[in-house]
């Protein structure tokens, strides 16, 4: 941290005011600036939102000789009144590496870029359901010598996807991992477009990558990857300050998608080492340079989606899906 001080002060001042966005917000404006530096209210108040609560915090960090006025500086109107409150900073910020304030500044980045997909998701309502599953798992966990194998296949898997979904959650605010069991990942995504790029990388990195592509090879297995448009999620909502989940019938149809879509193409369409990925109309309909990344409509009618009673839960017999396939 720039200021140390500044924890002292959220100790003996107003607790509601000197939260820890609060603080970290006054630690990165004031730790961006030189000793002597002059800065006024109004720029520093963009940060805040509330020029009351700005005079408040000035005052307490003039109080404690990290600023202090200078009213040399003070910007005027041309009828007399004055515009802007100035001040100058007293101390040079602490530039030393602070690995626990690093620490703090990460994880409120996810949890800033979290609030923003969770909101832009309650408003759209609709975009690309994500899944990524590992084929071969359940076979290897069951056999003693493999199993650990296929732990770090999973846990290399799990590494990858977060460092290929990064710059959509952190920078364009566009994708999420929503949920990670086992052998498979589910993740949202706003663009259709981004979600197929999104699996080409992790699939293209994976058959690039020796460590994982040996584990592929040893445990027998291969990714299996699906995109589902959905118009409308009938349910979101949080699960904790780094995750929410969602419900509905699209959601149900993605997670059930993998009986009837493998049964026809591992009948002699694409080999079992495989990697695939398939894409339902919805998303082939948004997809650009469809010739160049060689989507084939898969042929054969699926069989609908039945629930644990054998009941007909969705019909997707008349669903049109595509797929590519990979190495």
């Amino acid at each position: 941290m720039y200021f140390p001080k500044l924890f002292d002060l959220a100790k003996q001042k107003r607790n509601e005011i000197y939260t820890e966005e609060i603080l970290a917000y006054i630690d990165d404006y004031l730790g961006t600036l030189k000793e002597g530096a002059v800065f006024t209210d109004r720029n520093f108040n963009r940060g805040i939102g509330n020029i009351f609560i700005t005079k408040m915090i000035l005052d307490d960090l003039a109080a404690i000789n990290i600023i202090e006025r200078d009213e040399e500086e003070d910007n005027w109107e041309d009828d007399g009144e004055q515009s802007e409150d100035s001040y100058r900073l007293l101390i040079a910020p602490v530039k030393s590496e602070d690995l626990e304030y690093a620490k703090y500044l990460a994880n409120k980045r996810k949890l800033d870029s979290f609030s923003i997909v969770y909101e832009r998701t309650k408003r759209r309502r609709s975009g690309a359901l994500t899944l990524i599953d590992v084929r071969g798992y359940s076979r290897n966990m069951k056999d003693p010598i493999m199993a650990p194998f296929m732990h770090r296949l999973i846990s290399l898997l799990q590494e990858l996807i977060s460092n290929t979904l990064e710059p959509y959650f952190q920078n364009s605010y566009s994708a999420i991992q929503i949920k990670q069991n086992g052998d498979g990942w589910f993740l949202y995504f706003l663009d259709e477009r981004e979600a197929f790029s999104f699996l080409e990388t992790v699939i293209s990195t994976c058959l690039q990558n020796d460590s994982i592509s040996s584990l592929l090879k040893t445990l027998e297995a291969s990714l299996k990857c699906y995109i589902h448009h959905t118009d409308e999620i009938e349910k979101i909502y949080k699960v904790d300050s780094m995750h929410f989940d969602m419900e509905g019938k699209d959601v149900i149809l993605i997670h059930s998608l993998e009986k009837p879509v493998e049964s026809i193409l591992y009948n002699g369409i694409i080999p079992k080492e495989s990697n695939f990925i398939a894409v339902t109309e919805g998303v082939f309909n948004k997809l650009e340079n469809k010739e160049q990344i060689k989507l084939k409509r898969l042929s054969g009618q699926l069989e609908s989606i039945k629930d644990f009673s054998g009941e007909k839960k969705i019909d997707i017999s008349d669903l049109a899906v595509f797929f590519t396939n990979y190495g």
